[in-house]
């Protein structure tokens, strides 16, 4: 498997998130227009991505708010074929890598019934900060020495 964080031009992130957005615990279809979020995505926001035979099986979409320290995460995926193997373990030991090299916080949101992303996050540092009736809203701070 390989990670990496690249940049990915919009036809790329339109046919993942299409793809990939029936398998998610909250549909995009439900709240965005895909083209336009796609497009949203590949302008700003940058991506740990994971590879497995020339095929993108999962990523992390992040912001990068140097003026705050803050990477804020819109979106994560794990293909179905790929879930329970270690992939979004990769993906987030990759962000956490980059945001401790930038010197960020990483935000996220989270539904509060997907519990399996919510307990992963706790793992790896990530506290509730705020919720709302649905969500979580999910930091993981610097860990300043």
């Amino acid at each position: 498997m390989l990670i990496s964080i690249d940049t990915l031009p919009q036809s790329v992130v339109l046919e993942l998130i299409t793809s990939l957005d029936a398998e998610l615990a909250y549909r995009l279809t439900q709240s965005v227009d895909l083209s336009d979020y796609s497009i949203k995505l590949s302008k700003y926001a940058r991506f740990v991505v994971a590879r497995s035979e020339d095929k993108i099986v999962g990523l992390i979409a992040f912001y990068e708010n140097h003026n705050a320290r803050e990477l804020y995460v819109p979106y994560v995926c794990t293909s179905v074929n790929h879930r329970k193997q270690g992939v979004a373990n990769l993906l987030l030991n990759k962000l956490i890598e980059y945001s401790n090299s930038m010197n960020c916080n990483v935000a996220l949101e989270v539904l509060k019934t997907n519990v399996p992303a919510v307990s992963l996050y706790n793992k790896y540092g990530f506290k509730i900060c705020n919720e709302s009736e649905s969500k979580y809203q999910m930091k993981r701070f610097i860990k300043l020495d």
